[in-house]
């Protein structure tokens, strides 16, 4: 469904802070892959593809 949503929200745990980030998806399609470590921490990455 994530081709129909105007935009896609990215987290991840640095540090035992959460963070967030918004990507609209105006003219590029985002895909987010989480990662989670043994510590706790958590990392996405994010690829985009244009419409």
């Amino acid at each position: 469904m994530s081709e129909q949503a105007h935009a896609i929200e990215a987290s991840w745990i640095e540090k035992g802070k959460r963070k967030t980030k918004l990507y609209p998806q105006d003219s590029y399609y985002y895909l987010v892959l989480r990662f989670f470590c043994k510590d706790g921490d958590e990392f996405a990455v994010v690829m985009k593809k244009r419409k």
